[in-house]
Parts: C-alpha cells; structure tokens; sequence
C-alpha cells in the first residue's frame, strides 16, 4: 500500500500492528515501543517503556530512551535525561547522543551554562572519534555560545530525583503502615 511510503515506515507499522500476536516474547514491547515513536507516537510508547525503566533502572539507554516520550521542553524529559546520566555506561562514547539530549533539554529549562557543558561533552566525544558534528548540535552550541559551561552535577541530582516517580505512573497505591512482615 502505497510505493511512496518509506521503508522504515512500513516496517514500523507492521511491528506495532504484529508484536501483540507474540506476548511470550520479552523484548517485542520494546521493538513496539520504538516503531511507535518512529511513527510519532510517544504518548503509545510510554507504558510499555516504563515497564521496560522499571526492569532496567540502572541502564541509561532505558532512560533516555523513557525520556523521548515525554515533550521537549517538558519536566519528565528532563528528569529522565538526567536520572540517564547518573546511570553507569561500558564506554563514554555511548553517551554522544545522551550529552547532546541533555543539555538540550537543560537549555531549554533555562539552565544555559549546565547545557552548554554538556554540548560540549557532546562536541567533544564527536571529535575524538571522528563522527560529524550534524545541525542539531552545531545549532544548539551556537545558541549558547555566550554561556560559559558550569558542572551540572547538583542540578542533575535535583531533576533526577523526579524521575523514578515517573515509574509509579499506573500502579494503584495505598498510603498506610507496614506494622508486619511478609504481607501481601
């Protein structure tokens, strides 16, 4: 159905209409969860990714992942963002894309110099291996050109703090006291 339809298009399409068929299969929500962001859907892909942040929580690519389904100047994808960079990583280089969403999003939460470090950050990992520095990045460290970088590690905690309440979203809760052990 029709030719001039991208390929990637196509094929996200299908996965979001095909994964239910398979619910023994641990990783589709996810394969789901990203075809639905490709086909502009974040609000879809949420749910699924907040299970997946829950099972996953010291992982940064969940989180940041989490973060793109929440709107680009919003609260949530800051704290996602920032509770993804508390998290450990194998190898710097992974976070080029995470330095670069992250300091985007503080920028646009007003906090220029913390942004513009981590721009930096992302310029700089660009740099040492070689990969272009694409518009995005260029136009975001054009923007903040005037803005001196400053640490971002007291504000990262602070935003990060919000983040895992985000995981609670959907799960019925009860205030009370817990007076006993091993009860339901």
């Amino acid at each position: 159905s029709g030719d001039n339809v991208p390929a990637s298009r196509k094929a996200a399409e299908f996965i979001v209409r095909h994964v239910p068929d398979y619910p023994d299969r641990e990783w589709f929500p996810y394969y789901r969860a990203c075809a639905q962001l490709l086909l502009g859907r974040p609000a879809e892909a949420r749910e699924p990714l907040i299970r997946l942040v829950r099972a996953k929580m010291t992982e940064y690519w969940a989180w940041e992942k989490l973060a793109s389904t929440f709107p680009e100047k919003s609260r949530e994808r800051l704290q996602c963002l920032c509770r993804a960079v508390r998290c450990p990583c194998p190898k710097e280089a992974y976070w080029v894309g995470l330095h670069e969403s992250l300091g985007a999003a503080l920028v646009a939460a007003g906090h220029l110099p913390e942004g513009r470090h981590h721009l930096e950050k992302s310029l700089d990992l660009r740099q040492r291996n070689n990969w272009p520095v694409h518009g995005r990045l260029a136009e975001l460290l054009a923007d903040t050109d005037d803005s001196e970088p400053a640490d971002s590690r007291q504000l990262i905690e602070r935003w990060a703090e919000g983040a895992e309440d985000l995981l609670m979203d959907g799960i019925p809760a009860r205030r009370g006291v817990l007076t006993g052990i091993d009860v339901e």
